[in-house]
């Protein structure tokens, strides 16, 4: 056998051993309730429309991935660690850019405050009832920041906002 081909079969072996070796799983970090955008459906498996971009990704790839389900502070937090990889949807702001890397948008979104009809605010200056809000999101972030005057109660989850909601224990939400 020449050494050309000697160093050829080496060439592969080594390859397919180190592509093995390397082979990585990335871990994508999600919250769990964010219909439609993230939900988990009745086999109990993520679903929804950044969920299918990460699988389309992971299939355009060959990339594998497995979802981890978390809040979005524990989604930042072991993103900065290493032990997850990504996040499946987060909001950009600056103070969040100064540690995580973020690519460009999938969705431009906007957001609202909603409040009970027997309020009347004619601007969120003039808010002087509380607003439920999940912790660390971006709403959340943009409140604290801009208006420090609106009176904010905070839930761990938007399962937890919306049965606040449901339940009527909140004067507004956003």
């Amino acid at each position: 056998m020449s050494k050309k081909k000697i160093l050829s079969i080496i060439s592969i072996f080594v390859f397919l051993f180190a592509s093995n070796t390397f082979a990585k799983t990335y871990k994508i970090g999600y919250v769990e309730d964010y219909y439609p955008y993230i939900l988990i459906n009745a086999d109990g498996e993520p679903d929804g429309i950044i969920i299918d971009w990460w699988k389309m990704w992971s299939l355009k790839t060959g990339v594998d991935i497995e979802f981890v389900p978390m809040d979005i502070q524990s989604c930042i937090d072991q993103t900065q660690s290493g032990k997850i990889d990504a996040i499946a949807g987060l909001f950009y702001s600056d103070e969040r850019a100064e540690y995580l890397d973020f690519s460009e948008p999938l969705i431009r979104m906007r957001t609202a405050i909603f409040l009970k009809n027997k309020i009347k605010a004619d601007s969120i200056h003039n808010i002087i009832n509380s607003v439920g809000v999940v912790e660390n999101s971006l709403s959340y972030l943009y409140l604290q920041e801009n208006y420090p005057q609106v009176k904010l109660i905070t839930f761990k989850s938007n399962t937890q906002l919306i049965n606040a909601i449901y339940l009527k224990n909140i004067e507004g939400f956003t």
